[in-house]
């Protein structure tokens, strides 16, 4: 009977049995029992361009995809997706300046937007470092300042389409308003700024995407958008949204205990940020989601378009079960080690 083991197991587990083959043996079965290492079965050859499962570290989270085919020897996870089949939704598509596009009336206003290939920023809780170098940036910021105004969008970008001979990006319908809290003028001419996420936002119309040399205006996007765009109230029992708000929380106290016992020197959660004393859950679910920087922005950008607090804390939930029993794993084979 053969055994097949898990790349990040397998250089461990060699180790531990030239140490101490009883003590390998300890390891392997508690890795089994944590389903990391499979027994006895075939997998399928992997297809070319097929994504390889990864494991991203932050903090001690980590995100990593399901595997494709069921492992008899993995516990199944007692929480499914609550986000399976869904499809991420964009805006309309792009428009010219010279197309013909209706005035924004009501609580719609135009904001300049800044579109990025896969980069999903999360509201509240994320800051970033952007290096403004392309000359429609810089006239975006130049733009901002004699306005008087320090906020712009930032949304993102999972397709581009051919029109013509046009380059038409393909926005996600949400995206991010973002502060700038700070400015750098660098050596090489380039500007770093510094911003801070603030509400999310809803494109409602098609963004207009300038051609250089051909329109007039501003070279940058500008996108009609609802901003401050909120949860739906739950309709379900009130006690359910604090209830799976709860189990978020031991949860994630539990992932947090276990990472202590591996990196003690590593960078602690500020739990008192994270808003779980708030009545908000829809501004917990963001603190929590923002510990997963490394999710991939697919997923990411699912989660900031759901319009269901209740909906996201679940996957949260799922997505923290499997970053325990991870964790856990881990720590046993440490023990083990250390007993060696």
């Amino acid at each position: 009977m053969t055994m097949q083991l898990s790349p990040l197991c397998l250089p461990l587990v060699l180790l531990l049995s030239v140490i101490c083959r009883s003590s390998a043996f300890q390891a392997l079965s508690s890795l089994r029992r944590h389903g990391f290492i499979s027994r006895g079965q075939q997998h399928a050859p992997r297809r070319r361009g097929e994504d390889r499962p990864t494991t991203v570290l932050y903090k001690g989270f980590f995100y990593r995809p399901a595997p494709k085919s069921e492992d008899p020897d993995r516990p199944p996870s007692p929480y499914e997706d609550p986000y399976k089949g869904e499809k991420l939704l964009h805006s309309p598509e792009p428009a010219f300046l010279g197309d013909v596009v209706s005035e924004p009336t009501g609580d719609v206003e135009r904001v300049p937007v800044w579109p990025a290939v896969n980069l999903v920023t999360i509201p509240y809780f994320t800051t970033r470092e952007i290096v403004v170098e392309e000359p429609r940036y810089r006239q975006l910021l130049s733009d901002l300042e004699a306005a008087g105004n320090k906020t712009f969008g930032l949304v993102m970008i999972d397709q581009i389409m051919t029109a013509g001979l046009a380059v038409v990006p393909k926005y996600a319908r949400y995206g991010t308003i973002v502060e700038i809290t700070k400015k750098e003028e660098q050596d090489d001419g380039r500007t770093k700024i510094w911003v801070q996420a603030k509400d999310r936002f809803e494109i409602v119309q098609p963004p207009v995407n300038p051609q250089p040399g051909i329109d007039d205006g501003p070279p940058y996007v500008i996108a009609a958008v609802r901003r401050n765009v909120t949860d739906n109230p739950h309709n379900g029992d009130p006690s359910a949204l604090q209830e799976i708000k709860d189990e978020v929380w031991n949860e994630l106290q539990e992932v947090v205990a276990q990472v202590s016992k591996l990196y003690p020197d590593k960078e602690k959660v500020k739990f008192d940020v994270l808003g779980y004393d708030s009545d908000d859950a829809s501004y917990f679910s963001w603190g929590v989601l923002a510990l997963f920087t490394n999710m991939p922005a697919a997923r990411r950008q699912l989660l900031l378009q759901s319009r269901d607090a209740y909906k996201r804390l679940k996957y949260l939930r799922k997505v923290l079960y499997d970053t325990l029993q991870y964790r856990r794993a881990q720590v046993a084979v440490k023990d083990v080690f250390k007993t060696s």
